[in-house]
């Protein structure tokens, strides 16, 4: 439910002791899981060249265009979801989330909801407006991958040029400069770092963070 969190990953059981003593009784196909992924989107903005969703189904290059969660669907999903016993609901990767035209409209229904919901972007298509409606449906956490500190490590990790890696900067600095003034602490960014990452992307990272932390006037609350 955000960023908190992560220091309970190792005993992450003990938050759900109910479905371990199931298991340990031997009840295992009636647990229900804690947590259910609903891709909004199979599609994809972004070209990144080491994603295994592309990799095996180039779904953002489907000929019928784009490939999207119908609305109804939707809503049938979250009420199973909400019947079967389940907490919370993630939007993750797989396709960029904010390509479906009605991703408010599905974020302020799950908000409404039981569960709480949590959802990971590329943050292309993260938009001031956009991201007030997200943030107040209140979310677990909302996260923008940015995984690069320059534009050439952006395009490396995305397959996309341009004045990408700055428009998507500069999403992040608006959408927490809104987390800041309507009261949202859990807006963040993410990075995958590799073994061999250079030293010089390192420092670029570290860079790019503090001048995010500043450009959002505090409105980023964690990386």
């Amino acid at each position: 439910s955000g960023p908190d969190d992560v220091a309970y990953d190792s005993v992450r059981l003990l938050q759900h002791t109910e479905r371990f003593r199931m298991f340990l009784m031997g009840h295992d196909v009636d647990i229900v899981p804690v947590t259910v992924q609903l891709w909004p989107s199979l599609s994809c903005n972004a070209r990144c060249p080491t994603c295994a969703f592309r990799l095996s189904d180039p779904t953002g290059d489907h000929p019928g265009g784009l490939q999207l969660m119908d609305l109804e669907l939707f809503r049938h999903l979250l009420a199973s979801v909400q019947k079967a016993g389940a907490r919370s609901i993630v939007f993750p990767g797989g396709g960029e989330p904010l390509l479906h035209p009605e991703i408010s409209t599905i974020a302020e229904e799950v908000g409404r909801s039981s569960l709480r919901w949590g959802m990971f972007t590329n943050g292309s298509l993260l938009t001031p407006p956009l991201a007030e409606q997200l943030l107040r449906a209140n979310p677990g956490f909302l996260r923008v991958s940015l995984d690069a500190g320059n534009e050439e490590a952006y395009h490396i990790n995305y397959g996309l040029s341009g004045k990408a890696f700055e428009k998507v900067k500069n999403n992040i600095s608006e959408a927490g400069k809104v987390a800041k003034r309507i009261g949202y602490h859990n807006f963040g960014i993410g990075f995958a770092l590799m073994p061999n990452q250079k030293d010089n992307d390192l420092h670029d990272i570290r860079r790019t963070i503090i001048e995010l932390l500043n450009s959002s006037e505090g409105g980023l609350s964690y990386v």
